[in-house]
């Protein structure tokens, strides 16, 4: 159910809005929509898939039409919101003798027309460019990889372009339209981006959650691939999907993303708009996070440490930074200035944390006490811990103005007293590496562990990452991704799979040659042995051996 929460929490739906569905499906929209207290008409062509809805959605803010053509309703009500998912690419399955371009214009005009006047139609569809389409992708198991980018012969999933669908909205009279690049999907929004906010190739966003269908071959890493693109200036071309919003006026959203990794008392909405950013909890159970994030906003500010974060009642408020932030920093400085200069600033930067986080001389009570985690009295004792372990002070949450030397802090989620520098340390470098494999000409991460003297660390840290993190990542969502990874077949598995099976092929090629040549030995045997009776030797042996 939690695949459209991301949408809604992308619009701020409020209590009491009046929505419209287009197609309501099997409910998951609807249900995020009654979740947050808005009145919802759904509009459903299939009798089947609207019992299930309403089976699922057992409402009374829930009103079902059903209808043969969402081209022929007419609808007396105003509203404040139309959603119409999955819908412009299968305009055929709705109308008969249907022309794919003319036809979408109609209906967006025809439903534009049922919105208040601060209303918003939003869109969400595949884009036929879609990265993932040229990595093999293929919605259904019947569809040929790579089909999804020529012309279609069937009424369903005819995808269109950016160029395409931007030809229709501009048809649209009275009415704004915005895109919006939702990865790795509109479906399942892990990060948003728009034409305001476009990613850079080091954005550690782009190490975005992909999934695929089990019975996909993909060809390449499309999160690798997307870097390069955004790279060259076409992310908005090759996104694979779309959220169109409709409106006489615009929303200021820019950027948005969420943690759908999280248990959900951890899942949280970012949402950035003109000129500061919006952090909330996704639903009631976390409203004890963003009181945990109050608290660390307090005390940051009691350490002196510069943060970009305030709150206001249960929703944390940050001022917007144009500057870069400190892992963006560094990378320019590894390819540019090399691996001594790069050492400097990460010791600078070492020096930073250990001074305001303020060294602890108590190590009895310690992180690795609370999670359980056996450690050796000389090991413990080399460990410089601080009293504040903000342990997600890491280089790409810190902006960096370079003009002050100054750093500034944000999103400072996680908290655990009396832990070690060197864990910070571990962890400011475990992201840098992942996220900017280019470093690596330049220095490796184990050249670094050396030079801050933390390999003897390394074991006993990532048993205490792995701890935290399964206190905070929900291992349901987890499964469902690993699922489709572990299913996936790449054209390396196939390459390996191929190696096997000739493997195979040569056993059996050479029994099959063992079995032809015991064949023939036997053959040849029968023959002689026929060749022997058929003698007169053989005849006389006979005779002979009767009267014995």
């Amino acid at each position: 159910s939690g695949r459209s929460a991301n949408v809604v929490a992308l619009f701020d739906i409020k209590e009491n809005s009046n929505v419209l569905q287009i197609i309501g499906k099997y409910g998951d929209l609807t249900q995020n929509l009654l979740k947050k207290g808005a009145n919802v008409t759904c509009i459903e062509t299939i009798e089947r898939r609207a019992k299930v809805n309403l089976n699922r959605n057992k409402s009374d803010r829930l009103k079902m039409i059903c209808t043969s053509s969402i081209f022929d309703l007419d609808l007396s009500d105003k509203y404040d919101y139309i959603f119409m998912f999955d819908v412009i690419e299968n305009i055929e399955i709705f109308k008969d003798d249907c022309n794919q371009k003319e036809d979408i214009e109609n209906l967006i005009l025809k439903y534009s027309s049922m919105l208040n006047e601060n209303g918003k139609l939003i869109i969400g569809t595949s884009n036929k460019f879609g990265l993932r389409h040229f990595a093999g992708f293929t919605k259904n198991a019947n569809e040929k990889a790579f089909s999804m980018l020529l012309p279609k012969s069937s009424k369903i999933n005819n995808y269109l372009s950016k160029y395409e669908i931007v030809n229709i909205l501009s048809k649209i009279p009275d009415y704004k339209y915005k895109f919006y690049y939702s990865l790795p999907d509109y479906e399942a929004s892990s990060v948003v981006y728009t034409d305001e906010y476009m990613p850079n190739e080091n954005s550690s966003k782009l190490k975005y959650n992909i999934y695929y269908n089990k019975f996909n071959t993909i060809l390449f890493d499309e999160t690798e691939v997307i870097k390069e693109i955004v790279k060259s200036g076409a992310f908005d071309i090759f996104a694979n999907s779309y959220i169109i919003e409709i409106s006489k006026n615009i929303s200021d959203i820019k950027f948005a993303s969420f943690n759908n990794f999280r248990k959900k008392e951890y899942r949280l909405s970012t949402i950035m708009k003109n000129g500061f950013i919006e952090k909330k909890a996704m639903n009631e159970y976390g409203q004890n996070h963003v009181k945990n994030l109050i608290r660390n906003i307090d005390l940051l500010n009691k350490l002196k440490i510069s943060t970009l974060d305030k709150y206001d009642n249960e929703t944390i408020i940050s001022e917007y930074s144009n500057l870069n932030t400190l892992d963006i920093f560094l990378c320019k400085v590894a390819l540019n200035n090399g691996k001594e200069e790069l050492i400097k600033q990460i010791d600078r930067w070492y020096d930073f944390v250990k001074g305001k986080l303020i060294i602890s001389k108590n190590v009895k009570e310690n992180v690795f006490a609370k999670y359980s985690i056996k450690i050796d009295d000389k090991l413990l004792s080399k460990m410089v811990f601080v009293e504040n372990g903000f342990f997600d002070i890491i280089f790409e949450n810190i902006f960096y103005d370079i003009s002050k030397e100054k750093y500034i802090v944000y999103d400072q989620e996680w908290f655990e007293q009396f832990i070690p520098a060197q864990f910070i340390l571990y962890r400011a470098l475990q992201s840098l590496f992942f996220h900017n494999k280019k470093i690596e000409k330049i220095v490796s991460k184990d050249e670094l562990y050396e030079y801050y003297g933390i390999n003897e660390y390394i074991s006993i840290f990532d048993e205490l990452e792995e701890k935290i993190q399964n206190d905070i990542i929900d291992d349901n969502v987890v499964s469902y991704f690993k699922s489709t990874y572990d299913s996936i077949t790449t054209v390396e598995g196939l390459n390996d799979k191929i190696k096997t099976i000739n493997f195979y092929k040569e056993i059996i090629e050479k029994q099959k040659n063992d079995y032809s040549r015991l064949e023939k030995e036997y053959n040849n045997k029968i023959n002689e042995l026929n060749i022997i009776k058929s003698s007169r030797i053989w005849k006389i042996y006979r005779k002979l051996s009767r009267r014995k």
